[in-house]
């Protein structure tokens, strides 16, 4: 099965726990530390429906990769995940409805349950 989640994140001690509860329920995601090894693994991962993204990286942040990644693939549904309330989404990213934000610290449940619903939201 080829992978249908991404998660970016920099801290794999949070990244790899997302992935493992969304492996639990059947849904298949792998991971990347940054925006650039993201873009990288959406371009040999062409199955890719929905990516969760950090804001805040080294590298290319959330922000930039959101931006990125829906322009080279526009059926790309995007989460972005953040600690901090005041972290603002980009006017660019606010008029797409493939775009959502959740916030830090969440439930790994309830994000296993956004991320199902966007797998079978339609575009």
């Amino acid at each position: 099965m080829s992978a249908r989640v991404l998660i970016v994140d920099d801290q794999s001690d949070l990244r790899e726990p997302i992935i493992e509860k969304l492996s639990q329920m059947g849904i298949s995601a792998i991971g990347a530390g940054d925006g650039i090894e993201a873009l990288e693994l959406l371009a040999k991962n062409p199955g890719i429906a929905v990516m969760l993204s950090d804001i805040k990286m080294p590298r290319m942040g959330g922000h930039d990769l959101a931006l990125e990644a829906t322009k080279r693939y526009p059926h790309l549904k995007v989460m972005l995940m953040t600690g901090f309330n005041e972290d603002t989404i980009p006017a660019a990213l606010m008029r797409s409805r493939q775009i959502r934000t959740l916030f830090k610290p969440f439930a790994l449940n309830g994000m296993a349950e956004l991320v199902k619903q966007m797998l079978v939201a339609p575009d």
